[in-house]
């Protein structure tokens, strides 16, 4: 009896001196090990399966569980895993670099106006070429309509540099720059002669002007927009006949110029 208690006493002892931790990784990887510490996110242990002494460290992110030589167990948070969901790419209003554009409103006078504007890739820059084409410059008009630059304008164009103060995506996008203008005008007006009282007289004449420019876009679809602008500068006339008698004609005066706009972007 007493040897039998002996016995279970030796092989009890040998299983306790056998007693290990078991490490589990993340890629399920079971290590036997001895663990002396962990703290700052990482473990620190032996390899009890190992006949070095050699001191291991592990990141706590590369583990999964500690099972404890008592029984008890440790679980550490794993990262997520989760791939990256790729979206198909969306057109943003910053992707369009183009704008077609028609001022409706120079119908009244009556003119069609159209104009290109082109944006860097930055969209913080873009040009504009505007071209208007009058549509009933042979009417008979007073000697006065001269100073209503828009009622003769035949044909005009220019460019306009524009620097956008707002981003590219916004819906409303506001721009400062300069504007040049050239344009031709022409009117047929009744002359005084005391000989023909029937007498005609056309007017043919230019305009440049330089301008202070200001206006925004406002997009209410991914390729609608509409927009406006106004500018100040001054303006210089010239005429082929001498009009030295209406002081609407001085040669250098300051010009207001103002559109409403809508486009369609590409």
């Amino acid at each position: 009896m007493r040897f039998a208690l002996i016995l279970l006493l030796l092989v009890w002892l040998a299983q306790t001196s056998k007693a290990q931790d078991t490490l589990r990784r993340t890629d399920g990887v079971l290590i036997p090990a001895k663990i002396l510490d962990i703290k700052n996110g990482e473990i620190t242990f032996n390899k009890t399966a190992s006949t070095d002494s050699l001191v291991y460290i592990i990141s706590t992110s590369e583990v999964e569980w500690i099972r404890y030589a008592d029984g008890s167990q440790r679980t550490f948070t794993v990262p997520s895993q989760n791939k990256p969901v790729i979206k198909p790419a969306q057109q943003t209003s910053g992707t369009s670099r183009n704008i077609i554009v028609f001022r409706p409103f120079d119908l009244v006078f009556p003119t069609i106006s159209l104009a290109y504007e082109h944006f860097s890739p930055s969209q913080k820059f873009s040009y504009r070429i505007p071209v208007s084409f009058g549509l009933n410059t042979k009417e008979e008009r007073d000697l006065s309509y001269a100073f209503l630059y828009s009622t003769g304008k035949s044909f005009s164009t220019g460019i306009d540099l524009n620097f956008y103060l707002s981003h590219p995506d916004d819906k409303f996008r506001y721009y400062i720059g300069p504007a040049l203008q050239l344009g031709f005008l022409r009117f047929t007006s009744p002359y005084y002669s005391p000989t023909n009282p029937n007498d005609r007289v056309t007017y043919k004449g230019t305009q440049f002007a330089i301008l202070a420019n200001n206006g925004f876009w406002y997009r209410t679809t991914d390729r609608f927009v509409v927009g406006a602008d106004i500018g100040l500068g001054l303006r210089r006339r010239s005429f082929q006949e001498d009009i030295v008698y209406n002081t609407y004609y001085a040669k250098v005066s300051l010009k207001l110029s103002g559109n409403i706009s809508v486009g369609i972007t590409f």
